[in-house]
């Protein structure tokens, strides 16, 4: 899939789609070209005044998510789950790596990082709020 078709498909993918914890926060897209996996981490950790980012496997961090939202009962919740069970696998098929940050305490910033065929790192970014 060519690049620019491929950042449309999640950008269309995560449209009014909300990252639920203690707020409701969207989903931003950015494009960091070409980046090492600890180019990626300095930049996320720089957002964060320093804080270290910690990587959470993406599997699990997709899993966990779609699973709390379905067993939510939350109408929808579940509506939102099943487009993150869809929006986790367009990122699997048309990427050659997925990884997931966390870094910040209370405020925390998740990255999902996505790794082109090609070496570009694209990056999901959202705030998760944990008092």
């Amino acid at each position: 899939m060519d690049i620019n078709a491929f950042k449309n498909s999640i950008i269309t993918s995560t449209n009014d789609l909300l990252y639920i914890s203690e707020s409701e926060s969207p989903w931003v897209l950015e494009d960091l070209g070409h980046k090492t996996k600890e180019e990626i981490k300095r930049w996320i950790s720089s957002l964060h005044n320093g804080e270290p980012a910690i990587e959470v496997d993406a599997k699990d961090f997709f899993d966990r998510y779609i699973t709390s939202q379905k067993m939510s009962g939350d109408e929808m919740m579940i509506v939102d789950a099943d487009r993150y069970e869809q929006l986790y696998e367009l990122l699997k098929s048309s990427s050659n790596e997925i990884q997931v940050w966390r870094c910040g305490k209370i405020q925390v910033g998740v990255y999902v990082v996505i790794i082109t065929e090609d070496g570009q790192s694209l990056v999901l970014k959202t705030t998760s709020i944990e008092t």
